[in-house]
């Protein structure tokens, strides 16, 4: 069996001339010389990838199921996009809507009077429970938004 350039020269370098296709001119011979060659040619071969074109046949098979596999990603892809932007669009729906409720809650609590003070404690209670903002907001009259204000800020709904 013949070795491959790097394994012959370990062999060199090691000082190991066993097996070695050219060490004694008797061996040595155009026959011995070409499937030499050929050997490294195989080995530099098959250490290669490997690319090839396919036939026109196998591409005729392999076609419709292709398509239908690209067009199948694509209409999913598509869907995907749509989705995420129907729910990027939601969220910034909702971040408005939140910010526009704080903004009118913020502004309910000043036109009632509250000090500064109390109306971020409040608001910080509304945004660390939002129920209660959903009760305040619930109600119609002022004069039952800023009772409510005043049992929240005297505690009567700490848990």
């Amino acid at each position: 069996m013949a070795q491959t350039p790097d394994q012959q020269a370990v062999d060199l370098e090691e000082g190991d001339n066993f097996n070695n296709e050219f060490e004694t001119a008797e061996k040595f011979s155009l026959t011995s010389m070409n499937k030499s060659q050929s050997d490294l040619l195989r080995n530099q071969a098959a250490s290669q990838p490997v690319c090839r074109k396919r036939s026109r046949s196998g591409l005729r098979l392999a076609d419709p199921m292709a398509s239908s596999m690209n067009k199948f990603s694509d209409v999913i892809k598509e869907a995907i996009d749509k989705t995420t932007e129907v729910f990027k669009e939601f969220g910034q729906i909702l971040a408005t809507n939140k910010a526009n409720e704080h903004e009118r809650i913020a502004h309910d609590l000043q036109k009632m009077g509250i000090r500064r003070v109390d109306q971020v404690r409040v608001m910080k209670m509304f945004v660390q429970k939002p129920e209660m903002a959903g009760i305040f907001k619930a109600s119609d009259n002022e004069e039952d938004k800023f009772q409510f204000i005043m049992e929240l800020l005297g505690g009567e709904f700490d848990d």
